[in-house]
């Protein structure tokens, strides 16, 4: 049967994490090796305050991470990555301090973000975005012209079934239309 040898953690060399562990990591060594517990150096006000400050910096961080998941679920075109989270981080904590931020908070940093081309952005989502945005505005556009000729005044045209407030809003309709014809053709 052979030996393994070597050098590092698993071999014979020199073991260099004994050369750089922390405070916290001797003592809790001592405690796993059986040679008795750590005396505190902290009183019990102290320990108490510490992991108060914790509590308030968890809550603060999920508080945080869950405000970011909304922003992304209304933000598909922002693409979580570490750059993007440190952009943002950077940016949130200029603008408002070291807190809890909200949705508008986010929503107010990716707005300063946004236009300056640093963010990593879904290009392709944007193009489908814009596309779509444009397309809505052509058919309320459209909807919004069919509706009105719809409600052209038409003094021979049978009156008896419309209500009155129909009746006046065709007829408003017909004095706006005709008021933008003449201000185009210059009277």
């Amino acid at each position: 049967m052979s030996r393994v040898s070597g050098s590092g953690s698993f071999g014979n060399g020199p073991n260099v994490y004994e050369q750089s562990q922390s405070e916290f990591d001797v003592d809790a060594r001592r405690v796993l090796d059986g040679l008795g517990p750590v005396k505190p150096k902290l009183s019990a006000e102290q320990i108490k305050q510490a992991f108060e400050e914790a509590q308030r910096e968890d809550q603060r961080v999920t508080t945080n991470k869950g405000n970011a998941d909304e922003f992304l679920v209304l933000h598909p075109e922002f693409l979580d990555t570490n750059k993007n989270a440190k952009l943002m981080n950077e940016t949130l904590s200029t603008m408002f301090g070291d807190g809890i931020y909200n949705v508008a908070q986010f929503e107010q940093a990716y707005a300063v973000l946004r236009p300056t081309g640093v963010l990593e952005l879904d290009k392709a989502l944007i193009a489908r975005q814009q596309q779509e945005a444009a397309d809505a505005q052509r058919k309320a556009t459209i909807k919004r012209r069919n509706d009105a000729a719809a409600r052209v005044f038409n003094p021979n045209a049978d009156y008896e079934n419309l209500s009155l407030e129909e009746i006046r809003n065709r007829a408003n309709e017909e004095l706006r239309v005709g008021g933008e014809q003449q201000g185009a053709a210059g009277f």
